[in-house]
């Protein structure tokens, strides 16, 4: 008896506070309705501690960083004793091969862990702290699940629905008091929780801060309708306010507590609510409230509302536990005494009567006899209705036939049909109906076979005389010069142009090349720098030829001026500790220079200038309120801090911007300042001749001098007038230099014409398409190299 195979992590990050392992081929879900395991729905119920079906394991993890360790034994293993949360279960493998996964992180393709060849374990998870322990061992026989040790109840709290009844505000005053109280030795005076507000909210309000600020009123973006929508939005925070505020007047008046305006007058409210407890002069703790439904009058709904979420709390994890047992049993009903099934859960039978029954109510199973309980996986069947007598409804007179118009459309040839759909669809409406029509036979041709065209999509086409609405499709820019430094087409395809023709640089392989989020081209002295996230990057000469750099493995660098080293942060997760690093790397032997600096830093690169790097540092574990340091690295001596805090600095000018909630402060690099009062998401041109914005539905730039209060200039992009999700363009443009901008199309929009996107000039707002070099129209334009 012995171990056969292990692995441990110790850094696994649970999604929404799920454990999850899936098998690598899926969660088996071509299993007999009939035949355990049962509930083959794509969910992973978790219960009060875990559970585990078909090609799935899931545990309640809470959100922190935990140690897994998954074991292969050949025989069952000692009992775990040392642990605080003990369950076995039986666990149906698909492939074997097992994968720690997230919720949202899609189908694993590749196993952590493999099992034998067996397809039916039993499995013991088993927790203490934040360390996991599950054992598997092959198993054939069905023996239902059975929790062994729990270290804390399987009901819930319920909770007194206070949370639900008053603002976020108040019960924020609440949970900190419960929580600093236990730090404090069991008691919190108001000037402790002042002195922590102030710490890590607000420095010069700590208590007084209103429960409800003032709304900022936003800059001007340049545009009256958008400016409408921001001063329509704040109208709404406001009317929600009042609402709020007139509840919270409403409660305290029934309290018999004083108005509260602030967190200092929320404490007692609080206190009247029972939700907190109070100890002259001036100290507090976490109270004992009664229900919210038995100390305030309440509407009956609210009051049936209130209730229900209690039961909820108190039953549902305890139910999905029940309907576990339920999800191994070898047979149909479960037939078990209340006492024996409480047993196996590990739960009192009043509990297991209250679980039932609430999972009976959601579906969960259903009850055929109270004791011996005799109990059925799913929903209770609804009765057999009698049949209703049909009565056929007299059938509407035939309208007119079209011989005329169905005659054309008969006589049709597919090229005729395409033209007339173009006229009246978009280009991709128009491909799937014509690839339906090409798979169908016309009226003609089924009739010729001997099939009736009633039921053919392409006859129903040609009868029905609809005609859709015609978008409007604006005017074509004219088509103009490729961009300046190249392209990667979205298939990985490098494309540059000499003379006038495209040229086919190198193939990267791989696919969604076009998307910034992902990945970056830049152009720089030795060819283009191509990044990608978690890959290293590659420098693609002028001749095609690619050498591999190592030392970078994420788009987020930034270009020296000469065009020949880069910067770009390390960040490495291992375990329970980072490391930050700031590097540059010499392009033309992949040589690199480290930063001297500590590397459990919280660091961000902004950008360069001239020699310098310039990057925001904070100390770790300190509060949020306090501002990052704006630091200053030159390659070769040790990173000074930097007069001003920046979030961007431009590399041609040495120009940085600080955004505000009412707009963003320019840094000129002798140390003058502009605050402009625009949208606080400007950027800067290059150069910092200008600050700028972007805008979908309708496209548009916005440019606005760097002055008080500018003049805004509008330069608008060509808009089709169908908004998208996506957007016409990608809005995140790439400067070809100072005066012009580029704008590839979305993946949504398909427009006539060999282009990729559009150039606007800033000159003039004029703007011409940009050319492809094949029929791929998703592409990622180079950044040109940009010098001062």
């Amino acid at each position: 008896m012995g171990i056969v195979r292990v692995y441990e992590t110790d850094d696994y990050w649970p999604e929404y506070g799920l454990l999850l392992l899936q098998d690598v081929r899926g969660r088996a879900a071509d299993l007999q309705e009939n035949n355990p395991p049962r509930g083959n729905d794509g969910t992973s119920p978790a219960g009060t501690f875990a559970g585990a079906g078909a090609g799935w394991i899931a545990a309640q993890a809470g959100n922190d960083q935990v140690v897994v360790r998954l074991e292969l034994h050949d025989a069952p293993p000692e009992p775990d004793m040392e642990f605080d949360d003990v369950l076995e279960t039986p666990y149906h493998a698909a492939s074997g091969g097992l994968a720690l996964c997230t919720l949202t992180g899609g189908s694993p393709w590749q196993a952590d862990f493999d099992l034998d060849d067996a397809v039916r374990y039993r499995v013991r998870i088993a927790r203490r702290g934040d360390t996991w322990l599950l054992r598997f061992w092959s198993d054939a026989a069905l023996d239902p699940p059975v929790w062994l040790a729990r270290s804390a109840s399987a009901v819930g709290g319920g909770g007194n629905g206070w949370h639900e009844e008053l603002p976020h505000g108040l019960m924020e005053v609440a949970y900190l008091v419960g929580n600093l109280a236990r730090d404090h030795g069991g008691w919190l005076t108001v000037e402790q929780l002042d002195q922590w507000w102030r710490t890590h909210h607000h420095p010069e309000t700590g208590l007084d801060e209103p429960l409800w600020p003032d709304p900022a009123r936003r800059p001007t973006t340049g545009h009256a309708d958008l400016d409408q929508r921001n001063a329509d939005q704040r109208v709404a925070a406001l009317a929600h306010q009042a609402k709020q505020q007139g509840r919270v007047d409403e409660i305290a008046a029934e309290l018999g507590a004083a108005p509260v305006r602030t967190r200092r007058e929320a404490l007692p409210l609080l206190v009247r609510a029972g939700i907190l407890q109070h100890e002259e002069p001036d100290r507090f703790r976490a109270g004992r409230p009664a229900s919210v439904d038995t100390v305030l009058k309440l509407p009956a709904e609210r009051v049936r509302q209130l209730r229900e979420a209690r039961e909820r709390s108190r039953f549902s994890s305890l139910a999905e536990d029940v309907a576990a047992v339920l999800r191994w049993a070898p047979t149909m009903p479960l037939e078990v005494s209340a006492a024996l099934l409480a047993v196996r859960l590990l739960v009192d039978e009043d509990n297991l009567r209250g679980a039932v029954a609430y999972a009976e109510k959601t579906g969960l199973l259903h009850v055929l006899n109270e004791e011996p309980l005799r109990l059925i996986w799913g929903r209770r069947p609804e009765p057999a209705l009698a049949e209703p007598v049909k009565v056929e409804p007299a059938l509407p007179e035939p309208a007119p036939a079209e011989p005329a118009e169905s005659a054309i459309r008969e006589e049709m040839g597919d090229d005729e049909v395409e033209a007339f759909l173009s006229e009246v669809l978009d280009v991709e409406e128009v491909e799937a109906i014509m690839s339906q029509i090409r798979r169908t036979l016309r009226p003609s041709e089924a009739a010729a076979q001997g099939a009736g065209p009633a039921g053919s999509p392409t006859a129903q086409f040609f009868v029905s005389g609809i005609r859709p609405k015609k978008r409007t499709v604006p005017d074509l820019p004219p088509l103009g010069f490729p961009p300046r430094a190249g392209m990667i087409e979205t298939n990985g395809t490098v494309v540059t142009w000499h003379d006038g023709n495209p040229v086919e640089l190198a193939r990267l392989g791989g696919r969604d090349w076009h998307s910034k989020d992902y990945s970056r081209a830049v152009q720089t002295r030795h060819g283009i720098l191509v990044m990608r996230h978690g890959s290293p990057a590659r420098l693609v000469s002028d001749t095609g030829e690619m050498t591999e750099i190592g030392e970078i493995g994420t788009p987020m660098v930034a270009l020296f001026g000469d065009g020949r080293r880069v910067a770009h942060r390390v960040y490495e997760h291992s375990g329970r500790s980072t490391r930050n690093q700031l590097k540059v790397v010499d392009l033309a032997d992949g040589s690199s220079t480290n930063m001297p600096w500590p590397q459990d830093r919280d660091i961000h690169m902004l950008g360069v200038h001239d020699s310098a790097v310039y990057f925001t540092d904070r100390a770790p574990e300190t509060p949020s309120v306090q501002e990052r340091v704006t630091m200053r690295w030159v390659p070769g001596s040790d990173p000074q801090q930097h007069p001003h805090q920046l979030a961007y600095i431009d590399p041609l000018s040495g120009t940085g911007i600080r955004p505000a909630t009412d707009g963003t402060t320019v840094i000129r690099p002798d140390g003058t300042t502009v605050h402009v009062r625009i949208d606080s998401r400007a950027g800067l041109v290059p150069g910092a001749g200008a600050l700028w914005t972007v805008r979908g539905h309708p496209p548009a730039v916005t440019l606005f001098p760097v002055e008080p209060d500018p003049t805004a200039q509008a330069w608008w992009l060509p808009f089709d007038g169908v908004t998208r999700s996506t957007g016409t363009y990608k809005m995140s443009p790439t400067w070809e230099d100072a005066d012009h901008v580029l704008f590839p199309y979305g993946a949504a929009y398909i427009e006539a014409g060999p282009a990729t996107g559009v150039r606007l000039s800033l000159r003039d707002g004029s703007t011409e398409r940009l050319p492809t070099s094949s029929n791929i129209r998703l592409v990622q334009y180079v950044e040109p190299l940009l010098t001062p």
